[in-house]
């Protein structure tokens, strides 16, 4: 009788397609916590530049994040307005680093997130100047994604929210 168990193969990390208006995002799994319908999701007035508001999620106070290079950052706005296309749904993401910030956040996406199971992803350097929220620009398949600079995203909203 064996009572070592058995080791599990490494399995590589699936990887989440967020779609949004400005560029497709492209996250590990890991990252997501949880998909909330933008109908159930009403918004405080409380928002700084590049959040909507904040939303009510599981005893926490989330904000919620529209531009992820917060433009103009540090301003107070009322409301950012949206583009054509109001959002699904809300994906609330976990913060990544162990920095002050809130501990989860919200970021809008025009359609539903979706599963790509160990993809194989090309670095796309055809997509113009990254923004300081660009870690990589990718290539999966026919299709275009940006892998955000989370680090840069979680210290901005450190020091806003």
């Amino acid at each position: 009788m064996n009572l070592v168990p058995e080791v599990e193969q490494f399995k590589e990390p699936s990887c989440i397609v967020i779609p949004r208006t400005d560029a497709n995002l492209l996250l590990p799994d890991v990252c997501i916590a949880e998909i909330v319908p933008w109908t159930q999701t009403p918004l405080s007035n409380d928002s700084v530049w590049g959040c909507l508001g904040s939303i009510q999620w599981r005893e926490h106070t989330l904000p919620v994040v529209h531009d992820l290079n917060f433009s103009s950052a540090g301003q107070k706005s009322a409301a950012i307005p949206l583009a054509a296309q109001t959002p699904d749904c809300l994906v609330i993401l976990n913060r990544t680093q162990s920095t002050a910030g809130p501990a989860f956040y919200a970021l809008t996406a025009t359609g539903l997130p979706y599963l790509l199971p160990q993809v194989n992803i090309v670095l796309d350097e055809t997509l113009g100047e990254p923004r300081p929220a660009d870690q990589a620009r990718v290539r999966i398949g026919d299709q275009q994604a940006i892998i955000p600079n989370l680090t840069y995203v979680e210290g901005k909203l450190a020091e806003l929210c």
